[in-house]
Order: C-alpha cells, then structure tokens, then sequence
C-alpha cells in the first residue's frame, strides 16, 4: 500500500456521515444503510477520531452539523445513491 492512503479516512465512515448529514438523523441513516443505529454511531465516532473534530453537534432529539459551509454544499451536491 503506498504511504499516501494511511493518512485517507475510512471509505466506509465516510460514507456513513454522508447518509447522517442527509437525514440529520442516525435512525434514518441506519436504516438507509441497513445497519443499527449503534452501528452508524461507531462509524461517525470512528471517523471523527480519525479526522480529529466533531463533525456533528448532538442537541437534544436533533443533529446539526459542525462542518463549513463549503463543504456542506458538497453534500447537498452529491447525487443519491
């Protein structure tokens, strides 16, 4: 494997967070993705870790995300799978 792919972050937690930044929601994605809701909370945790932020701020029965702008628009951007 070439040196540059370690510093990459997990395919998988990626795409993860970007069913949860679509739905704000980890119970939506979960089933989205048809995996637990426990499952797709080790994920995002997994790749905030590995990124070294919080990518979502949890608030009482809701989600908002913690990323800039820019980059959510990307999200939005991004076609459906």
């Amino acid at each position: 494997m070439a040196e540059g792919f370690s510093a990459l972050p997990p395919l998988n937690g990626l795409r993860v967070f970007e069913v949860v930044a679509r739905h704000l929601n980890f119970r939506l994605a979960a089933q989205e993705l048809g995996v637990t809701q426990a499952a797709v909370a080790q994920q995002v945790r997994g790749l905030e870790a590995n990124l070294g932020i919080k990518l979502f701020e949890r608030l009482p029965g809701a989600l908002a995300l913690r990323v800039p702008a820019s980059v959510t628009a990307a999200i939005s951007a991004a076609p459906s799978p």
